[in-house]
């Protein structure tokens, strides 16, 4: 990753106020050169001023408030639109990463020649495991 810039893309889950923490995180575990790509929709105004705060504070962040909330795709989607990198991570604006927790991932990515890569996801308030493994498979006719 030293040499190669990411995308590290931050979308809405459940509770919109962990976006600040999120970032927070972000920025005390990731090293390397990063870009964070946050969008949103519906946030409360408190949120609203945190997270614009943040992207004066960070050259690094771009954030993208939308008025109303939208659906997990379509927020996705948006995200994308911003990603001119070849790498883009995407993460729930509740997920608080740990320290190095990111070059794994990317050698893991690098080693099974994968498109797709996903770190186990542990339900922090539950002590449960949220996501770990799943397949993502691509229509070979228009896999790259």
């Amino acid at each position: 990753m030293a040499s190669e810039r990411v995308v590290l893309g931050v979308v809405p889950r459940d509770r919109l106020s962990m976006f600040p923490r999120c970032l927070e995180a972000l920025y005390a575990h990731t090293n390397g050169l990063f870009r964070v790509v946050l969008v949103a929709g519906g946030v409360d105004n408190a949120t609203r001023q945190q997270l614009e705060s943040l992207q004066t504070q960070h050259d690094n962040l771009t954030v993208v408030l939308l008025d109303r909330l939208l659906e997990q795709a379509a927020v996705r989607n948006l995200v994308l639109r911003h990603v001119h990198e070849r790498v883009c991570v995407l993460l729930e604006n509740d997920t608080l990463v740990q320290p190095n927790w990111l070059p794994p991932l990317l050698e893991c990515m690098r080693e099974e020649r994968a498109a797709v890569v996903a770190p186990l996801l542990l339900d922090f308030w539950e002590g449960t495991i949220h996501t770990a493994g799943g397949r993502s498979r691509s229509d070979s006719r228009t896999a790259p």
